[in-house]
């Protein structure tokens, strides 16, 4: 009769935990592993920069588009405001002077063509960050990673002449 300290010591390794050893991973195995996770990981990372930079970009794009409406709002509102010039804005869309300005507008007024009856094209060029795009400003904007981006929206002034 075979006792079960017989059966052991003949096999010590039972079935069961001989199940669970061919079941584990080899160290190779978890290397590989995790040689594609350090893989994967990496390319994420690399693309986050790309991704954050192109989200900046669409806020700030939208604001431009934003600004351009309310600007031309205002010319309708008001024809003295109508001149060509500069005028300065803060990342909230605030006018704001120069030295807090993170985006610059240039309003301009011509005629499509010298002999056209058409009514002549406001131009409202909005460029960012202030510092490229103009010339001097704080060395928080003038960071070798900003690239100076322009906005341009162009309307019929089919308002009023302006006197």
């Amino acid at each position: 009769m075979k006792t079960q300290a017989d059966s052991l010591l003949r096999d010590p390794v039972s079935r069961r935990s001989r199940s669970r050893l061919d079941a584990a991973f080899s160290l190779v195995e978890v290397i590989v592993a995790l040689g594609i996770i350090a893989f994967a990981l990496s390319i994420l990372l690399a693309l986050m920069p790309v991704g954050l930079r192109s989200a900046t970009d669409t806020v700030q794009e939208t604001t431009a588009a934003t600004l351009s409406e309310r600007v031309f709002a205002e010319f309708r509102a008001n024809p003295q405001l109508r001149q060509p010039g500069t005028r300065y804005f803060d990342p909230s869309g605030r006018e704001t002077d120069r030295q807090t300005a993170a985006m610059q507008l240039t309003v301009s007024r011509s005629v499509t063509a010298p002999a056209s009856p058409a009514a002549p094209i406001f131009t409202l060029r909005f460029e960012w960050p202030v510092a490229l795009a103009g010339g001097t400003g704080s060395a928080r904007t003038n960071n070798i990673n900003h690239q100076s981006r322009t906005f341009v929206a162009q309307f019929p002034d089919v308002m009023d002449p302006i006197p």
